[in-house]
């Protein structure tokens, strides 16, 4: 956790962290909302039901209960 864990007087965290070539996260889904920025590389992201390409400096809103997973494709 880069920010957010300590300072409780914020409501957000941030977060940092890489997928490796033709790696993905887990498929996941959870009651927390959260926002995504791509710093570098191409990926996919699975978003309901729907494939979406990734490259740097897009950014992707998460909402609640809301199924999703990351590939990393270059």
């Amino acid at each position: 956790m880069v920010l957010g864990e300590k300072e409780t007087d914020l409501s957000f965290q941030i977060r940092y962290f890489e997928i490796r070539k033709d790696g993905y996260s887990s498929l996941e889904c959870h009651a927390h909302r959260h926002a995504v920025v791509v710093i570098r590389g191409r990926g996919k992201m699975f978003l309901k039901n729907r494939l979406h390409d990734l490259r740097p400096f897009d950014a992707v809103y998460i909402g609640k209960n809301v199924i999703h997973q990351f590939h990393q494709t270059g």
